[in-house]
């Protein structure tokens, strides 16, 4: 019976620790388009992915004030869903002015025509769907946009794939990439050419100067999420972006993107005092454990003599790596292995 006791709890505790590893799956990841905490097709983690085989680390800001801090020289904002505040566009247009490169995607919502106002750029984004029933990917609602112009941000590109995306009203910027002659607005929504509306070519990409810095606008940030990421050029495009850099800043401070584990990761990280509040938590939680023997008693409880009484370390590695397919389920079993203390 003390056995099968036994049996039981090392059972539950197993359970326990799946139920824990899957929950913390689900609050460290996301659904929500164009998060790069979504692998799914409609994330864009292949942003980050371009930019960590480019070499540069991945920042997540959930504060404007990260702008401050960061020691990155590119920022990305990609669909933001609300309005920045007055405070929040004078933060980042002095990153701008001081030499950082803002790259802005925005589509048919008002935030992002709202920040470029507030930075001072002549570029504002149209907000009326882009088709080509000529140069197009599927449908004429994912145009081809064929022009492109011969710069850094556009080197070994010669097209770039939209998906439902915008034009551009250029103004005085360079336009970088442009849509084909035979594209026009869908002004009215219906999908076909109306005697109203005109065929022509319409920007897409534009680049111009902010004090020492630089502003790249998009009009689609659909260019970004994993299923456009690897369209022909779309990832030479990336690439270019974020060429030579060490560290890169994604701003999730208006998007409803960013899962709850990680906004409190990233909230401990970019605040001194949370983080040295945290650190105090667990400095003192390891020197109750250790004063109440607690350590020694979970060894002591899974260095059990019958091997039928240890905690199922294949099983536990394989549910763990199940819920986790990026991670190597070996690496998973000698981590688990290494917790408990036990030799299998």
């Amino acid at each position: 019976m003390a056995r099968l006791d036994r049996r039981f709890r090392l059972a539950i505790a197993a359970f326990a620790l799946v139920v824990v590893v899957v929950a913390g799956v689900g609050l460290s990841t996301s659904t929500a388009s164009f998060s790069t905490y979504n692998s799914g097709w409609d994330g864009s983690a292949g942003l980050q992915d371009v930019a960590t085989d480019a070499g540069a680390d991945v920042a997540v800001a959930t504060t404007s004030a990260r702008y401050n801090t960061t020691d990155a020289s590119t920022a990305f904002v990609v669909a933001p869903e609300t309005s920045y505040s007055q405070s929040e566009i004078r933060t980042i247009r002095s990153y701008v002015t001081e030499g950082g490169t803002l790259v802005v995607a925005g589509d048919f919502s008002r935030p992002a025509n709202d920040l470029l106002r507030g930075l001072g750029t002549e570029s504002r984004l149209d907000g009326r769907l882009l088709r080509d029933e000529q140069h197009y990917y599927r449908s004429p609602n994912l145009t081809v946009a064929t022009t492109v112009r011969n710069q850094s941000v556009t080197t070994n590109v010669s097209q770039l794939t939209l998906n439902y995306g915008t034009a551009i009203e250029p103004g005085n910027a360079t336009v970088l990439a442009s849509s084909s002659n035979f594209s026009y607005l869908d002004t009215n929504a219906n999908g076909e050419i109306d005697a109203a509306e005109s065929l022509g070519s319409r920007a897409v990409v534009t680049r111009e100067s902010v004090g020492n810095g630089t502003v790249v606008v998009v009009s689609d940030p659909s260019l970004f999420i994993n299923a456009m990421v690897e369209r022909p050029d779309n990832r030479q495009f990336v690439q270019n972006l974020v060429a030579d850099e060490e560290r890169v800043l994604v701003d999730a401070s208006h998007q409803k993107t960013v899962p709850p584990l990680a906004a409190a990761l990233l909230a401990i990280e970019e605040s001194s005092l949370l983080t040295g509040v945290v650190g105090l938590l667990g400095i003192g939680g390891l020197g109750l454990l250790l004063r109440h023997g607690g350590i020694e008693w979970v060894r002591t409880r899974v260095r059990e003599d019958d091997p039928d009484d240890r905690i199922p370390v294949d099983a536990l590695a394989q549910s763990v790596a199940a819920s986790n397919p990026e991670w190597d389920a070996d690496d998973v079993r000698e981590v688990i292995k290494e917790v408990i203390n036990t030799d299998r």
